[in-house]
């Protein structure tokens, strides 16, 4: 199969403006960018990336392959197959597929990559964030991101071509470098939110919120508001050999064309405990004002933007602390930024999930009681970053398999120092807790494995907390097993200690 530079690319619902391209940007002149709040392609960073030079001399997606099939080898890894090849929710906001339902040795995962490339069936295979370390010793670096501070190493992002992640958001500065393959990138701004028609909090899929809006087929009839946010809408094709710069919060759904080989990183925008604050305060919010007037709301919205005039009299005590509260959150995660501003983006999302100002009374317009149910959900779990921070801060590597009674529980950090690093909230309470979406029980053992060092250990399930789509599961610390138990053991406590 030839590479991706021919490929005729499907059409989309609406023709946007190119996001603008730098080429081999200096770290000052990125800095202004971030600081702009913008996307940005940069050209001409990866050519000394050892594995980008190296795929870029070979003549076919299937001589590309056998490349990384050679350097990965048998490394485990687990993936995902995508039957239609949309990562997104259905119509109950339901997974469309099942999360790294695959599992095996890299090698085995190409195989499936490869077979995908040749079927005439609509089908893809995709590695999500995963780390191999003969491919991570031949990346580079990136000058140009120097004023910022990454989150955890670089991930991997393999694909058959055709799959498609929803469109989504995330609360960090992304740069996602292109080794191999095209993908088109469909980004719209933080402000755009009530006109992308998020998901439910509680129904996101692992990472920041989800729209259910399919960019390539939008249904204008059922989402008439899309069309206003088309108006500030940019696509971005990116090509092997150019990096893409994601602003944080700025919601993008990613299309990958041919044998697709990507690495991103995440690096800080807010501190991820203020974004968890955020969304704890703006949860409150919707909860004071769930049985509002639409007046009343838009009081309270005005008097988040400092506009308090006589009518903020008529808001309750309780309505106007709720609101206090909100902002004093705002004021710190603003203060946590880093090359990026929280402060129009914590508006409009309280002015969509909390106040409702969009026009609509419910904000999931055709799905009746869904506001309430994401409500009593958070309410019951206690889960103040289930929309915002998700996973994608450094707890991914957690949840990576399903667990089945023969099933191994893979970390797939490259170290484990790189744990000491991240703010990590799924590792509290002195156990490693992980989501399954196949049955577990209590007393179930399962085995844990570590790329590097290379270590196992052992764990009993010791708490199952069963959800409307998955699993929580907990293994106690004190009772981690195996030659590599007490190291394992050591370091997500140094990690807790740091989320706490």
């Amino acid at each position: 199969m030839a590479l991706t530079s021919s490929l005729a690319l499907p059409p989309v619902s609406a023709q946007l403006p190119e996001v603008p391209r730098l080429d081999r940007p200096t770290a000052a002149e990125l800095t202004e960018v971030m600081d702009a709040g913008r996307p940005c392609i940069l050209t001409g960073c990866m050519t000394s990336w050892p594995l980008y030079r190296l795929l870029s001399r070979v003549q076919s997606e299937s001589e590309q392959v056998a490349v990384l099939k050679a350097l990965g080898g048998s490394t485990p890894v687990a993936w995902s197959s995508v039957p239609d090849g949309y990562l997104g929710l259905d119509e109950s906001f339901q997974p469309l597929f099942e999360y790294n339902g695959c599992r095996g040795t890299f090698a085995e995962a190409m195989d499936a990559v490869e077979a995908d490339l040749w079927s005439a069936a609509p089908s893809a295979s995709y590695l999500h964030k995963f780390s191999v370390p003969a491919l991570n010793t031949m990346l580079g670096g990136l000058p140009a991101f120097a004023a910022l501070d990454p989150l955890v190493p670089p991930k991997f992002w393999i694909g058959s071509g055709g799959q498609r992640l929803r469109l989504h958001h995330d609360a960090f500065h992304n740069s996602i470098c292109m080794v191999a393959g095209l993908k088109r990138i469909t980004l719209f701004p933080p402000e755009s939110i009530a006109d992308v028609y998020p998901s439910p909090l509680h129904r996101t899929f692992r990472t920041g919120i989800s729209s259910s809006i399919s960019i390539r087929d939008a249904d204008m009839s059922r989402f008439p508001r899309y069309r206003r946010a088309l108006d500030a809408g940019l696509v971005a094709h990116v090509e092997a050999g150019e990096v893409l710069y994601v602003p944080p919060f700025w919601w993008h759904e990613v299309e990958s064309f041919g044998l697709n080989v990507m690495v991103n990183c995440f690096y800080r925008g807010a501190a991820p405990e203020c974004v968890d604050a955020f969304q704890a305060a703006v949860l409150e919010l919707a909860a004071a004002f769930r049985d509002r007037s639409p007046s009343r709301r838009a009081i309270a919205s005005a008097l988040t933007r400092g506009r308090e005039d006589t009518s903020a009299a008529e808001l309750t005590e309780e309505e106007v602390g709720a609101v206090r509260r909100f902002l004093a959150v705002v004021e710190d995660a603003e203060e946590s930024c880093v090359h990026t501003s929280f402060t129009s983006f914590a508006f409009a999302y309280a002015d969509w999930i909390a106040f409702r100002l969009h026009g609509e009374e419910a904000p999931f317009p055709g799905h009746e009681g869904a506001f309430e149910d994401m409500l009593a959900y958070v309410a019951k779990h206690d889960v103040p970053s289930v929309g915002l921070a998700g996973q994608a801060d450094g707890a991914e590597h957690l949840a990576s398999l399903p667990v089945s009674p023969d099933a191994a529980l893979v970390l797939n950090e490259p170290n484990l120092a790189s744990l000491e690093r991240m703010y990590v909230p799924h590792l509290r309470g002195g156990a490693l807790s992980f989501r399954s979406r196949a049955p577990v029980g209590v007393g179930q053992r399962v085995q844990i494995l570590v790329e590097s060092p290379s270590l196992q250990a052992e764990g009993t399930v010791a708490w199952v907390d069963e959800r409307d789509d998955d699993t929580a599961c907990g293994i106690l610390l004190d009772e981690l097993r195996g030659e590599g138990g007490a190291e394992l053991a050591a370091a997500i406590r140094r990690a807790q200690n740091l989320a706490g």
